[in-house]
C-alpha cells in the first residue's frame, strides 16, 4: 500500500507545488494573491512558501504558509510575521491542514518543527473580537480558491459567506470560535457558541440547523416534492464544536455557489481551557 503520510517526500512535492504554482492555477489574474518564497535569498531551496490574499470588500486579507523541511535531519523554523505579510502586533493562530487542528496561539513569529523530509501547510489568522472562516476542505489552499465572500454581522452575531463547491462532495468549513481575552492577553479564550447554522444554493433551496439536529436533507430545487425521483439532494450536518472550532459541513446535490451563514448565541461559552 502506498504511504499517504504528509511526511513522505511525494507529498511534500505535491503540496510544494500547489502552493508555489499559483499562476498556473489561475492567480495571476488575480492581483490580490501574492505566492512567492519567503526565504530564496537565505536558502539555496526555499522552505518557506506562503501565499497572500490581501483584503478586499468582500474577504479579508488570508495567509496561507508551506513549510518544507528538504534535508534529512529535523529542522525547527523561525519565521518572523512580517515575512509572510503579516502585522508583528496581535496574536495568532494556525489551522495544521495535515493534522487537521489548531495549532497553539503565538505572538510576533511563526515557530514550527518539522521532521526529516517533513512538510505541512499552515492557515495563518489573527486573533479577533469575533468568529471567523480559517480554513476549509475544498483544497490545500483552505479558502483561497473557494471561499469568495465572508462577512461579520456584529448586530445578528452571523458569519456568512459564499463558497464555490463540488456537486456530491462533502465541503467543511472550520470556524475559528478563539477570541482576545482582555484579561490575559496572548492566551485567547472561547467566546462564542452555535446558535443554527444554514445554506442557500444556487436553485433557492434553503436548509437550517441547530446543534444536536443531526443531519438534514432536501432535494436542491426549491419547488421538487421531497420525493421527486433522481433529484440532486443537498445534505447538512450539525455544527460541532471542538475546542477553539466549530466545523459545519454539507453535501452540495448541484454544487456551484453556496451560500452559507451561522449565528452564534448571546449566552457566555462555557468554560474551556486554553490553547497554552
Amino acid at each position: 500500500m502506498a504511504d499517504f503520510s504528509p511526511e513522505t517526500s511525494i507529498w511534500r512535492a505535491v503540496a510544494c507545488a500547489l502552493l508555489a504554482g499559483a499562476a498556473l492555477l489561475g492567480f495571476a489574474a488575480d492581483t490580490t494573491i501574492v505566492s512567492r518564497q519567503a526565504d530564496l535569498v537565505a536558502n539555496r531551496t526555499p522552505g518557506i512558501w506562503p501565499v497572500v490574499s490581501h483584503a478586499t470588500d468582500r474577504l479579508p486579507r488570508r495567509v496561507v504558509v508551506g513549510l518544507f523541511n528538504w534535508e534529512n535531519t529535523e529542522k525547527r523554523f523561525d519565521v518572523p510575521l512580517v515575512a509572510l505579510g503579516l502585522p508583528e502586533a496581535g496574536t495568532y493562530i494556525a489551522f495544521d491542514l495535515w493534522r487537521n487542528a489548531l495549532t497553539p496561539p503565538f505572538q510576533g513569529r511563526l515557530v514550527h518543527t518539522l521532521q526529516p523530509q517533513g512538510s505541512t501547510v499552515l492557515t495563518v489568522r489573527p486573533v479577533l473580537d469575533r468568529p471567523q472562516l480559517i480554513a476549509t476542505s475544498r483544497h490545500i489552499k483552505q479558502g483561497l480558491l473557494d471561499v469568495t465572500t465572508e462577512r461579520w454581522d456584529a448586530t445578528t452575531r452571523t458569519l456568512s459567506g459564499v463558497s464555490e463547491t463540488v456537486a456530491g462532495d462533502r465541503y467543511e468549513l472550520c470556524i475559528l470560535t478563539y477570541t482576545n481575552d482582555a484579561a490575559a492577553p496572548g492566551h485567547p479564550a472561547r467566546g462564542f457558541v452555535v446558535e443554527s447554522a444554514g445554506i442557500t444554493g444556487a436553485n433557492g433551496y434553503e436548509l437550517v440547523i441547530a446543534p444536536g439536529d443531526g443531519v438534514a436533507m432536501r432535494p436542491d430545487d426549491a419547488y421538487a416534492n421531497p420525493n421527486t425521483p433522481d433529484a440532486p439532494m443537498t445534505t447538512l450536518y450539525e455544527p460541532v464544536a471542538e475546542k477553539g472550532l466549530v466545523r459545519f459541513a454539507f453535501i452540495s446535490g448541484s454544487g456551484g455557489s453556496v451560500s452559507w451563514r451561522v449565528t452564534f448565541s448571546d449566552r457566555p461559552a462555557p468554560a474551556a481551557a486554553d490553547l497554552r
